[in-house]
């Protein structure tokens, strides 16, 4: 079947029609104009079966039929697509490039593209139907992600004050309306930044300034038709948007679409070297710390999360905090925690600087080379929040500050003698004593960090002078909850009393605390307060492992380059497969209730992508995307096994070998001794040869891979960011 003539026409021509075509579209009156247009759309109507062609091509050239679960049209359209992007960049090149070299090669490649393109004129009118479905589905799929952008915004809208006060039927205000029309715009702004692909390639299937081509753009392309005037017309948007939303998602492209947009920022991510992966787990979990901050205003707590080990409590609270740009301190309470460290020194008062002294003197008497490195130890944390410091430099800052205090007491009490000489005896024996229990500490010079009295000031109130949040990690070994009881009745934009320093302090209004804790009858842990308990109740999340699902998709998105292609063979994308579906599920069930055991997350398929990826050029820090030469079960064996070597018990890294072997993963000549050792030479030969066997059932483990990153019948309605 031949093509139409303006059929892929003119992929590489300058934007201005040629003189003659413009001339000779000027010649034709309007009704033959529409005559034309009129057979063109009877010729698409009765074109043969785009999908149908290609099954016909797949089944003669290799003998079987093409596999259900693949949509061969859609790759094909995708396929062009990316194919004309690749062209039109090289043409530039061809054109532009001031190398000789560069531009004889860059023009072979060019001719090569054309011709692959050219090919689809073979197709006809078929290839057009298929590719004209194609933007119809993208356009709905944009209206999708403007309408999912748009409701939240109008949910943040209506939660403001202007829009709290307002009444249901009262015209919006000129500030009201100008904020409304502002966020509108930044909607079409964002989705027309994501079409701006689809049109640029639209020019490749029809000559631009042609009705088609317009009619492509109008069905691609379309503006947020909102009058809203009232609080009420903005809830009746909501609804409308709402069920449009369920509407869209009905349609498998939009979900397609969707993916293909979530696995796009997953690669972003991957390759900026991100900790946290913007998963629809992850983005649904701060969303519901977000609503939570929202919706629970007069409370200082922001959260309490729990949940195995290894699945991104903490890791999650840090980043959403990092995504409002919110500062944060760290306190594990599994640790000694005092009131001291939390709250400071108590204040006291005294009579002249001689009584101060005189208690200094008395607290230090005495004390031996224990004594210093117990207080040194129950009062290093407080300096190190305090002043930002290592763990090192804070013991050192507190002792030239016990040492500094000293040296004034001497000048400050001249008038008793007595005191002085105790006073000088006192610095001489704790230099002495902290020379030798903190050499290591004392060997840098960190005395100028410390200001006058400043390390009394604790954790808690250095944090909310700053306005940091504070993180409470561990908490269900906590042993004293009455140090935080108070804190948890505090409000935000208020005046609390803090009765250690004698000091009312006010509480900024986004200022919260997060608790923290792995739970399970492997952590023990003490009995949590019914005061946190009362006080959480309605924002406790439980943060498990992520679906199978998304953890393959991460696992995919860990082993390729931007544009997602896999970089490794496809025995290795078979064992990525079986590792996150067969492996991740057996190894956590065996380590749940075990001690010594690395939790399985998201950090392990890091690590091993950072084994069998190169992602960014160790000198230029470009993005370079090379796979390395280790090979797959050298990179798991290092990951998930030889970290055990930290730990006495070796129970669980032999039971990983032993379920890692059973599936066919570890069989790999690179690490044969290793498993052997821990398998017996019997066991592994045995296992060797049965998966040499099947060689055969890896390939078709391949085939469901790539079933599975396509199939989006079992997708739920995603959730935008609302912040």
């Amino acid at each position: 079947m031949k093509s139409p003539e303006h059929l892929i026409s003119a992929h590489f021509e300058e934007e201005v029609p040629k003189k003659e075509e413009a001339a000779a579209e000027q010649e034709l009156t309007g009704e033959k104009m529409k005559e034309r247009y009129d057979a063109r759309q009877e010729m698409l109507r009765k074109s043969p079966d785009f999908e149908g062609l290609l099954r016909e091509e797949w089944k003669k050239e290799r003998g079987t039929d093409a596999p259900e679960g693949i949509n061969l049209s859609l790759r094909a359209v995708e396929s062009f697509r990316r194919t004309v992007k690749e062209a039109q960049d090289l043409r530039k090149v061809v054109r532009y490039s001031k190398d000789g070299h560069e531009r004889t090669t860059a023009l072979s490649l060019f001719t090569q593209k054309t011709k692959e393109i050219e090919g689809y004129k073979n197709y006809g009118s078929s290839f057009e139907a298929s590719y004209r479905e194609y933007l119809h589905s993208q356009r709905e799929y944009f209206d999708f992600v403007r309408s999912l952008g748009e409701i939240h915004k109008l949910q943040a809208q209506l939660e403001e004050p202007d829009f709290k006060s307002a009444k249901a039927n009262a015209k919006l205000d000129r500030r009201a309306s100008s904020r409304l029309g502002t966020m509108m715009h930044e909607i079409e702004t964002t989705t027309g930044q994501d079409a701006k692909l689809s049109l640029e390639a639209l020019a490749s299937i029809y000559p631009k300034g042609s009705k088609e081509y317009k009619e492509a753009v109008e069905e691609l392309t379309g503006e947020t038709d909102d009058k809203s005037e009232t609080k009420k017309d903005i809830s009746e948007r909501m609804r409308e948007l709402k069920a449009k939303i369920q509407e869209s998602w009905e349609n498998p492209m939009v979900r397609y679409f969707w993916q293909n947009h979530e696995l796009d920022k997953m690669l972003d991510d991957f390759g900026s070297g991100k900790d946290v992966i913007e998963t629809q787990s992850v983005i649904k979990s701060l969303n519901t710390l977000n609503g939570w901050e929202k919706e629970h205003q007069r409370t200082t707590i922001g959260g309490v999360l729990v949940g195995p080990p290894g699945v991104g409590k903490t890791t999650l609270v840090r980043h959403y905090l990092e995504e409002k740009d919110r500062k944060y301190v760290y306190i594990d309470l599994s640790e000694e925690v005092t009131r001291f460290m939390l709250y400071g020194s108590k204040a006291i008062e005294f009579r002249s600087a001689t009584d101060y002294y005189k208690q200094l003197a008395e607290e230090f008497t005495g004390m031996d080379e224990a004594g210093i490195k117990k207080f040194i130890a129950e009062h290093h944390e407080v300096v190190k929040n305090t002043f930002k410091v290592t763990d090192s430099e804070a013991s050192a800052v507190l002792v030239s500050q016990i040492l500094e205090e000293l040296d004034k007491g001497k000048n400050e009490t001249q008038d008793d003698p007595a005191l002085v000489k105790q006073l000088g005896e006192l610095k001489e024996q704790i230099l002495g004593l902290t020379n030798t229990a903190f050499r290591r500490e004392l060997a840098g010079q960190f005395g100028h960090l410390a200001s006058r009295n400043g390390w009394r000031d604790g954790v808690v109130i250095s944090a909310l002078r700053r306005g940091d949040n504070i993180i409470f990690d561990e908490f269900n070994k906590n042993k004293n909850w009455s140090l935080i009881y108070g804190l948890m009745t505090a409000k935000p934009g208020e005046s609390w009393y803090f009765p250690d320093n004698d000091e009312e302090i006010n509480i900024p209004d986004d200022w919260r605390m997060y608790f923290t804790a792995n739970i399970g009858r492997k952590h023990g842990g003490f009995q949590v307060a019914e005061a946190l308990a009362s006080r959480a109740n309605g924002k406790v999340m439980e943060v498990g492992y992520p679906p199978t699902r998304e953890e393959m998709r991460v696992a995919l998105a860990s082993l390729s380059n931007a544009e997602g292609d896999f970089l490794r063979s496809k025995d290795d994308l078979a064992k990525l497969f079986v590792l996150v579906n067969e492996v991740f599920p057996r190894v956590r069930k065996f380590t749940e209730d075990r001690t010594q055991t690395i939790p399985i997350s998201y950090r392990v398929l890091r690590d091993l992508g950072e084994k069998l990826i190169l992602y960014r050029d160790a000198k230029s820090k470009e993005l370079v995307y090379q796979p390395s030469n280790k090979s797959f079960d050298e990179a798991l064996y290092e990951v998930m096994v030889e970290s055990y070597h930290l730990y006495e018990d070796k129970t669980a890294p032999k039971e990983i070998v032993n379920i890692a072997t059973s599936v066919g993963l570890l069989l790999d000549d690179s690490v044969k001794e290793k498993v052997i050792s821990w398998l017996g030479q019997e066991t592994y030969d045995e296992r060797k040869k049965t998966f040499t066997e099947h060689a055969e059932d890896f390939r078709q483990i391949v085939k469901k891979i790539q079933g599975l990153t396509r199939d989006v019948a079992e997708l739920a309605t995603p959730e935008a960011r609302q912040f």
